[in-house]
């Protein structure tokens, strides 16, 4: 069953969005590229960035994250529903006292 991810903290307008049709080249022995497609289905894969974050707001994402690890998430971005997972890593940085998240979410629209 899948998990709605509502943040505390609005993803910054600088999260990049990398979309992902499914396919892949391979060089062959000869130099020529041949493509293999894995399905229909694209993905996306956010580099989600959350910035300027209370302790507070740190906490209630990084509980999210650790709680539903290994759960579906569905998010709403911009009116475009999403379903897919948090990759395992993350990034965290500091200014001040306040703190900055960025971890990747792929996914495909629903």
């Amino acid at each position: 069953m899948a998990v709605a991810f509502t943040p505390t903290t609005i993803i910054q307008r600088t999260s990049q969005f990398s979309h992902d049709f499914n396919v892949h080249l391979d060089e062959m022995d000869d130099g020529e590229m041949r493509s293999r497609s894995f399905g229909n289905e694209e993905f996306v894969s956010i580099n989600c960035h959350f910035k300027f974050m209370t302790k507070t707001e740190r906490n209630t994402l990084m509980t999210f994250l650790k709680t539903n690890k290994a759960e579906e998430i569905t998010w709403t971005i911009d009116s475009i529903d999403y379903s897919g997972f948090f990759k395992s890593k993350f990034k965290q940085s500091f200014v001040g006292d306040l703190y900055n998240i960025s971890i990747i979410y792929r996914a495909k629209e629903v």
